[in-house]
């Protein structure tokens, strides 16, 4: 289908509405390390960058569909070795899981170079004008990636490693619980009411981003000896 025969409201369906930030408490004790500080405002994750196993996690897209747009030279590379992708390419990423829509790689090529102008505009646009018939509303997809990513921080910050407590293994606060067990049961298809009937003591968001955390920092290697998660 022509681009140009396309109606704006297919491009900017399926947005949600503007999640909430949310500020997570740090854990205590001793031995703990505080892993994952949260970074900042806001606008600070427009300087950040990721790996491509964070992208694909962030927006749901499969990493083959990530690796495949760096292949192409379609997103921009922060550095190559290992490769980290801009925040721009977030929204890009976000944008073509929302539209929907199957793009040529012309198309995906010059849809990421207005996103990435789009956003070195101070502010940045609204809207960006793609064709006649067709725009993506920037703004409210950036603001929406910006506020993902602030929740997932904070989230990470409230987790905990302690080498007494399964040998380190990253787990919950106050549990011996770790974030990939939880995070493994959902990708092989557990129900999350099951797994909150399991562990009451665990929120929505605590599954929705132990998900997210096991696609974006896959296990390396074989699991070390003693690291069995205890019910």
């Amino acid at each position: 289908m022509a681009l140009a025969a396309l109606g704006t409201t297919q491009l900017n369906a399926g947005l949600c509405g503007l999640a909430p930030v949310v500020s997570g408490a740090i854990a205590s004790g001793p031995r703990c390390a505080n892993l994952f500080p949260v970074q900042g405002t806001i606008e600070h994750w427009q300087r950040e960058t990721f790996t491509p196993a964070e992208a694909a996690a962030l927006v749901q897209l499969p990493s083959k569909q990530v690796r495949k747009e760096l292949e192409y030279s379609i997103v921009t590379v922060v550095s190559a070795s290992p490769p980290r992708l801009p925040f721009s390419a977030l929204v890009y990423f976000e944008t073509l899981r929302l539209s929907g829509l199957s793009w040529s790689v012309e198309d995906r090529a010059r849809l990421y170079r207005l996103i990435v102008e789009g956003l070195a505009q101070t502010p940045a646009p609204e809207n960006v004008e793609f064709a006649s018939v067709l725009s993506l509303k920037l703004g409210l997809v950036a603001r929406e990636m910006e506020a993902k990513l602030a929740r997932f921080h904070a989230w990470k910050n409230t987790l905990v490693s302690n080498p007494e407590i399964m040998a380190g293994e990253i787990v919950f606060p106050r549990s011996r619980l770790t974030v990939r067990r939880i995070g493994e049961l959902l990708e092989q298809g557990e129900s999350p009411s099951v797994v909150l009937e399991d562990y009451p003591e665990l929120s929505p968001q605590d599954l929705e981003f132990s998900l997210l955390f096991v696609k974006a920092y896959p296990r390396v290697g074989r699991p070390r000896a003693g690291t069995q998660d205890t019910d």
